[in-house]
């Protein structure tokens, strides 16, 4: 594609990335169409795959040169999705954390220094923030707080079960690290900081800090598609794992 050719894209999005992929959509010189899924499509992959087909396939016929898949590999979610009459475009990376910390190297850097760190974005928190049915809303003694539900509803057994099996993850974590996209104004940041600084003493972690990069994002909205950051999906193939630093490929469709 003419890197000067103004596009006519659609962007369809996972909401921990809405504010982000909302002020590069802003500053861009191309056309662009906005979709946004939820949160909660990441706990099913292919749940996730079928809805991103779905929104591909209701796209057909008009008139776009590419979608952008606003989301990276992300747990398989993206896995076996299709490109029908036009290109998709997807950022080769494993999630958000490695999206917006500006490459795979510097995610494993810190994964490497930092083992059992837990990442958190803006988007993420905003998202999140709302659900208390999954345990997302986290404030001091929240834990405390969720057992003694469990205990008054289920039992104490039951309780220390349902702490075991539904909250257990926790213990795979030490470090709750907010990754700071430099789009946040100061209300925001210092916002952003409590949330998460509060989910680090509910969980018991530590809390800790890091500056994003978040030019993959923006080149992902401006059209810039080098191979080595993003993978082009020719109509008729589809996405699939790679195993290695590429991270996804395309190959021909079984449907």
């Amino acid at each position: 594609m003419p890197d000067k050719k103004q596009l006519h894209l659609k962007v369809i999005a996972c909401k921990a990335l809405l504010r982000e992929t909302c002020a590069f959509v802003a500053e861009s010189d191309h056309v662009v169409d906005l979709e946004f899924f939820g949160l909660a499509l990441h706990d099913d992959p292919s749940k996730m795959a079928a809805e991103l087909q779905a929104r591909i396939d209701a796209s057909v016929g008009m008139g776009y040169d590419a979608i952008i898949i606003g989301a990276g590999l992300c747990g398989n979610g993206v896995v076996g999705v299709t490109a029908r009459d036009i290109p998709l475009v997807l950022p080769r990376v494993d999630d958000c954390a490695v999206l917006f910390l500006g490459s795979r190297e510097r995610f494993l850097a810190d994964h490497e220094a930092n083992p059992g760190t837990y990442y958190y974005l803006p988007g993420w928190l905003d998202q999140a923030e709302p659900n208390r049915e999954q345990g997302l809303f986290w404030r001091p003694g929240a834990q405390e707080a969720i057992h003694q539900h469990y205990v008054e509803r289920y039992g104490e057994d039951n309780a220390d079960y349902l702490m075991e099996t539904l909250h257990g993850w926790q213990g795979a974590y030490s470090r709750a690290c907010y990754i700071d996209t430099g789009l946040s104004t100061e209300a925001q940041l210092a916002r952003y900081r409590r949330r998460t600084r509060e989910i680090a003493e509910s969980c018991g972690w530590r809390y800790d800090e890091l500056r994003g990069d978040p030019h993959l994002m923006r080149r992902l909205i401006e059209g810039i598609w080098p191979p080595e950051q993003f993978l082009i999906v020719p109509p008729g193939t589809q996405v699939q794992p790679s195993y290695d630093e590429t991270i996804m490929g395309a190959v021909p469709s079984d449907s």
